[in-house]
C-alpha cells in the first residue's frame, strides 16, 4: 500500500480564458512556479466555492475586470517536479462584460500591461497582459 503526505495531495486551480473581441488575455507569471511563462488569469479554488465564481472573482482581482458567458473548456493535471507541486487546473473561457473596449489593468497586479501591437500602458501596474 502506498502512503500520502497530506501535504503533497494536489490542490485546485482555475485558469479563465479572457476574450475581449476575438483576442485573448495572457498574464506574465511573477514570484510564483513558471516564473516568466505567460498564462491566463486564475488562481485556488476556494472552500465551497463554485468554479465560475472563483473564475470571477481571480478575473477582478488580476485584470480588474469583470467577466460574462463563463464556459467550462477543459481539466489539466499539471505537475510540477522542480516545484515539488501538484495541481489539477479547471479551464474556463470567459468574455470581458461590458464589451471589448474596455481596458484591462489593476494596479496592484501587474508590472506593464502590453496591448494591440505592444503599446503599453499603466506601467506602475506584478503582471504583464499580453493580447492574443
Amino acid at each position: 500500500m502506498r502512503v500520502f503526505d497530506e501535504q503533497k495531495r494536489p490542490k485546485v486551480g482555475v485558469g479563465v480564458v479572457v476574450f475581449r473581441g476575438n483576442e485573448i488575455v495572457l498574464m506574465q507569471r511573477r514570484g510564483v512556479h513558471g516564473e516568466g511563462s505567460w498564462c491566463p488569469p486564475g488562481g485556488h479554488l476556494e472552500y465551497g466555492e463554485s468554479w465560475e465564481d472563483c473564475a470571477k472573482r481571480e478575473t477582478l482581482e488580476e485584470l480588474g475586470v469583470e467577466i460574462e458567458n463563463v464556459e467550462f473548456l477543459g481539466v489539466t493535471n499539471d505537475i510540477h517536479e522542480k516545484e515539488q507541486k501538484h495541481y489539477i487546473t479547471i479551464i474556463l473561457r470567459a468574455d470581458i462584460a461590458g464589451g471589448e473596449n474596455r481596458r484591462l489593468w489593476n494596479q496592484k497586479k501587474c508590472l506593464h500591461c502590453v496591448g494591440r501591437r505592444g503599446k503599453r500602458y499603466r506601467p506602475r501596474c506584478s503582471y504583464r497582459f499580453r493580447m492574443y
